[in-house]
């Protein structure tokens, strides 16, 4: 995939990222062992001085089958990844978590207009090396470890955890309901957070196509905001969706207009 290491002011955009595998199990003793993320965050030495990855916007890109996650974020004795917005990306299936933040602590997070596109079972996708099946669909983003985390206007699955409850921000989220959830796996859908939708019925067209195309009937469209939750406009808003169409005055959920 993409890896990134000490850096600031980078803009990762338009990208198609799938089908990556390093060809071994963990733990079989080979030290090249990469866990094949779609992009990893790391942070580096230069001299002895440790550089944390800082000011970084992901937005627009297309992630699914990976052996790992699809963006994975590791720190380096503590060193923080700093004010990372990730937007208007697009999440198909993986083998880890779509989106892994807590093995890093992050100072400032902005996750919104995203879309987890849910396909029962899974897919199964064909490597260099072997036939593997991606079925995960857990977005981890708001962690203990980390602080001002902004959460809103995403279609998620609630096959997730550590997700909402550390958040200073998490609203006009729809999480689709597809398990049943246990203590670990605290569901996405808060009830008493403002515009957070429950569904139960898959709101895309044809998610096997990972394009995050909606339903006419989808209770997405209208429904996101562009306020903060003190009823100011919020500055620095992205106006398109993953296709790079302007959004409404009233946007619709996701990472996509309909």
């Amino acid at each position: 995939g993409i890896s990134i290491n000490s850096v600031k002011g980078v803009l990762i955009e338009g990208n198609h990222i799938h089908d990556l595998d390093d060809g071994v199990d963990d733990h079989e003793g080979y030290d090249w062992n990469r866990h094949a993320d779609g992009i990893h965050f790391f942070p580096i030495y230069s001299g002895d001085r440790i550089h944390s990855n800082e000011d970084v916007t992901v937005r627009g890109n297309l992630f699914y089958h990976f052996e790992n996650a699809a963006i994975q974020f590791n720190d380096k004795e503590g060193s923080p990844s700093i004010d990372f917005v990730i937007e208007n990306n697009i999440f198909g299936p993986s083998q880890a978590n779509v989106f892994n933040s807590c093995a890093a602590w992050i100072e400032g997070l902005v996750f919104r207009h995203n879309t987890v596109v849910y396909i029962p079972g899974g897919t199964t996708y064909e490597t260099l090396y072997r036939t593997r099946t991606a079925n995960n669909f857990t977005v981890e983003a708001s962690c203990s470890s980390h602080t001002n985390v902004e959460i809103y206007n995403n279609i998620l699955v609630n096959e997730i955890y550590r997700l909402g409850d550390t958040a200073d921000r998490y609203d006009h989220n729809i999480c689709l309901e597809v398990i049943e959830v246990s203590n670990d796996h605290q569901g996405c859908y808060r009830t008493a957070e403002e515009g957070s939708i429950e569904i139960t019925e898959n709101p895309f067209v044809n998610p096997d196509h990972l394009d995050g195309f909606l339903r006419e009937d989808s209770v997405a469209l209208d429904a996101a905001t562009r306020t903060t939750p003190d009823g100011s406009t919020i500055d620095d808003y992205y106006e398109f969706d993953y296709y790079g169409l302007p959004r409404s005055e009233t946007p619709d959920i996701g990472a996509v207009e309909h």
